[in-house]
């Protein structure tokens, strides 16, 4: 089964190597971001996803998308990632297999100051919510 094992807000998210199966996060761990300038403000950071597959899930295509809620529900845009799930050589049976996103926020405006929400959903079924603060 297709796991969401983290959804981190962080200023910066990037590949580390050639391979894509690690990232960078700078900054990690905000549960608000504050806007430097008026709004609608673009938003100014990335989102870090850990997503695991155990050795059931090899061979198959998990759709992941995530989606920015504003406090009332709203949606202001959402992203996806289509993870072809492969064994990769250094696969130990019997264990979980994570690979690692980096995703750039920036091109979501934020309305206003107030809660927002990363959702992530799995296969169109949401399985993690990650509020933050815009002041």
């Amino acid at each position: 089964m297709v796991e969401i094992d983290a959804v981190l807000l962080c200023g910066q998210a990037e590949w580390t190597n050639e391979n894509h199966y690690l990232i960078n996060l700078y900054g990690v761990g905000a549960n608000a971001v504050s806007a430097d300038g008026s709004f609608p403000w673009p938003l100014k950071a990335s989102c870090g996803l850990v997503i695991s597959a155990d050795g059931s899930d090899f061979g198959r295509m998990a759709l992941i998308t995530a989606e920015i809620i504003e406090e009332d529900g709203d949606s202001l845009g959402a992203f996806t990632i289509n993870w072809d799930i492969t064994r990769p050589l250094n696969y130990v049976p019997g264990l979980r297999f994570r690979q690692a996103f980096p995703t750039d926020l920036s091109g979501f405006l934020i309305p206003a100051t107030g809660i927002y929400s990363v959702n992530v959903s799995i296969d169109g079924q949401v399985r993690r919510e990650t509020p933050f603060l815009v002041y």
